[in-house]
C-alpha cells in the first residue's frame, strides 16, 4: 500500500511538472506569435513613442519584434536608433536592423539605407557605393524616391563620373510618377540642353508641374520667364509678382525631401 502510494504521489508530481512546462511553452509562445504579428500601424505607433518620444519601453518592444524577424520592426528600429544614437554601437545597431530589414526585400529599408549612405552621418561616413547599391535595390522595385536620388547621384558624379543622360532617365521616372524635386531637375535638364535636346518649352512644361506641386524653384522660374517674356510666355510684371508671391508662400511651407 506503501509502495502504491509513493508510486501515484510521483505520478502526480510529474503530472503537474509536465503542464506548468506546457503552460510555460504556451505562454513564450503566444508570447512570441503577438511579437511577430504586431501590424505595421502598432508598429509605427511603437516607433513613434520610441523615436519623438523617447520612451525606452517602446524601445525594448520595438527590439524583441525585431529580434523575431518582425520586417516593419527591424526598419522601424532601424530609423529609431539612427534618429537616437548617442554613440557608435548604437548607430551600428541601427545600420544592421535596416540592413536586415533591407535583405529582405523591404523597399523602405533600402531606401532609408541609401539615403543613410548618400548622406552620412555623426557616427558612420558616407559611402556613395553603398548608397548607390541599395537606392538600385529599391529602384528596382520600381520606387520613385530611389530613382530620384539616383538622378541625383548621376548628376552630381557621386560614386562615379557625371552623368547627364542616366540622370535625365532617372529624373524622368521620378518626375512622371510625380515628385515635384524631379520635375524641376528635369526642367533644369531641358533648359540647359544636357542629357537631353535643350528645349526651352519641354523646360517650362516641367517648371510648370513642379510649380503646381509648390515647388518654390519653380515657381521662380516662372517667374523669371513672365519678367523677361521668354520661353513662350508673354511679358506680364503682374503674373511675374503673382508667381513670386508664390514662392514667398512655398517658402513658408517647404516640403521634405523625398
Amino acid at each position: 500500500m506503501n509502495l502504491l502510494r509513493r508510486l501515484l504521489s510521483k505520478t502526480w508530481l510529474c503530472t503537474v511538472a509536465l503542464l506548468v512546462l506546457a503552460a510555460a511553452g504556451i505562454a513564450a509562445c503566444t508570447s512570441v506569435a503577438s511579437v511577430q504579428v504586431l501590424s505595421a500601424v502598432q508598429v509605427d505607433s511603437l516607433r513613434m513613442q520610441a523615436d519623438a518620444g523617447r520612451d525606452d519601453t517602446a524601445l525594448t518592444q520595438l527590439r524583441s519584434a525585431a529580434r523575431w524577424g518582425n520586417v516593419h520592426a527591424q526598419r522601424a528600429l532601424g530609423t529609431t536608433l539612427l534618429n537616437r544614437a548617442t554613440d557608435l554601437n548604437m548607430a551600428s545597431e541601427g545600420l544592421q536592423s535596416l540592413g536586415k530589414a533591407a535583405n529582405a526585400n523591404d523597399v523602405d529599408a533600402q531606401l532609408l539605407l541609401g539615403k543613410t549612405y548618400l548622406q552620412g552621418g555623426t557616427f558612420f561616413k558616407l559611402d556613395y557605393a553603398l548608397a548607390r547599391q541599395w537606392l538600385a535595390k529599391a529602384a528596382a522595385q520600381q520606387d520613385k524616391r530611389a530613382a530620384y536620388y539616383l538622378g541625383l547621384m548621376d548628376l552630381s558624379g557621386y560614386c562615379g563620373p557625371i552623368d547627364h543622360a542616366a540622370s535625365v532617365r532617372w529624373l524622368q521616372t521620378a518626375a512622371d510618377a510625380g515628385l515635384p524635386n524631379a520635375m524641376f531637375l528635369l526642367g533644369n535638364a531641358y533648359a540647359a540642353g544636357k542629357g537631353a535636346p535643350q528645349d526651352r518649352r519641354s523646360a517650362l512644361h516641367w517648371y510648370m508641374r513642379a510649380a503646381a506641386l509648390e515647388h518654390p524653384l519653380a515657381l521662380q522660374e516662372i517667374a523669371y520667364a513672365f519678367q523677361n517674356g521668354n520661353s513662350g510666355l508673354p511679358r506680364s510684371e503682374f503674373q511675374a509678382s503673382q508667381m513670386m508671391r508664390g514662392v514667398d508662400h512655398a517658402l513658408r511651407h517647404v516640403k521634405a525631401a523625398p
